[in-house]
């Protein structure tokens, strides 16, 4: 007997995505999740992240430590001379508890009885799923975790804390567990991390989503002369010596004597600005500058050639190289996506080349 298997169609094909992007990317992960998948390493290197960027007011540096020898204190925040915070970071799968976490609280009771490092002033727990209920318990109730260390010490410590050199409690250091502040212990949210790490230039470069921030309007030149054109003015008004055959001898005998450069002078000098505003916006908004001076190796490459033909004069150069870096097809730098490159910006950089290489020159 045959069954009968009619159905519609709709019902077996999964319709498609309104965004085209998700057949190629998949579906977004959100950070929290993101957060769950880094390796130890990479957690530590978000923690240090977040902490340099969005505690800079507290701190005056921030040091990842990690590793085997870290001695309970994955990042190390100095708050003045003599006093820190200790981050303690713990990448598992589930919330943190106290079984997880005994061993650290006896490396630093340890190693502060041994005076290798002073007590902090604050102790942090940062976790992707921050701590389970009976961990918290405990952080509320502070005073409750003397005798348990003490209670657990043989279970988790004794051998946890230095692997081949087994730390039995002496006197003095269940004296010292005893006295331990332990309020200085607290967890510090994920949920949290995230929010504040979203404002800093690092963001997009561990859980994407592209560039959010505008490109401020293009920055004007001022009406004089910064001495960080110095430089490329002086190229630009040698072009202009050559191509009239004669000594045009700084800024002011160009604009008293020859307005029909005038025009052609102040757009190049809003072009070397433009290229700076991009400059300076990617130093605001991107963690280095490495993709502006990636942009201005590209464009070097782009002109040189151009540079170095032959030419009637220099101006003749310069508005050949400055065609030609208008032309420039920019795709492997992050700068290019979002219009944050402008064709003024690829010109000016050619200033910005000039200022600082002696074989990018107009007149020969």
């Amino acid at each position: 007997m045959l069954l009968n298997t009619t159905f519609e169609l709709s019902e077996c094909i999964v319709p498609p995505p309104d965004n085209y992007l998700l057949v190629y990317n998949g579906a977004p992960i959100p950070p929290i999740e993101r957060v769950g998948i880094f390796s130890p390493n990479q957690f530590e290197d978000f923690i240090n992240e977040w902490a340099t960027a969005c505690l800079k007011d507290r701190y005056i540096w921030v040091r990842k430590i990690g590793g085997s020898n870290d001695k309970g204190r994955d990042i190390i925040a100095e708050i003045a001379e003599g006093q820190y915070d200790y981050y303690q970071c713990k990448h598992y799968e589930k919330p943190i508890t106290p079984s997880d976490i005994w061993v650290e609280f006896g490396k630093l009771c340890y190693y502060t009885y041994n005076k290798d490092y002073p007590v902090p002033q604050h102790y942090y727990i940062v976790a992707p799923k921050d701590v389970g209920p009976s961990l918290l318990d405990y952080i509320n109730n502070p005073l409750n975790i003397n005798d348990a260390l003490i209670k657990n010490w043989d279970k988790y410590c004794k051998t946890g804390i230095k692997t081949n050199d087994p730390i039995d409690l002496s006197d003095g250091l269940i004296q010292y567990i005893k006295n331990f502040y332990f309020k200085i212990v607290s967890v510090y949210p994920m949920q949290t991390i995230i929010d504040e790490h979203q404002t800093t230039p690092y963001f997009p470069f561990r859980f994407g989503g592209g560039l959010t921030k505008k490109r401020p309007v293009k920055q004007n030149p001022p009406q004089e002369i910064d001495t960080q054109e110095l430089t490329y003015v002086s190229k630009i008004i040698a072009a202009y010596s050559d191509y009239k055959k004669k000594i045009i001898d700084n800024v002011e005998d160009l604009q008293q004597n020859y307005p029909e450069f005038i025009l052609d002078f102040n757009r190049h000098r809003e072009r070397f600005y433009s290229a700076e505003s991009l400059r300076i916006f990617v130093r605001d908004t991107l963690p280095d500058e490495s993709s502006f001076i990636k942009l201005k190796h590209e464009v070097y490459d782009g002109i040189i050639d151009i540079v170095e033909r032959d030419y009637p004069d220099g101006k003749t150069r310069l508005m050949n190289v400055m065609a030609q870096a208008s032309l420039l097809s920019i795709q492997d730098n992050i700068l290019a996506v979002n219009s944050y490159m402008s064709i003024c910006d690829k010109q000016g950089l050619c200033h910005h080349l000039a200022n600082e290489k002696s074989e990018v020159r107009w007149a020969k």
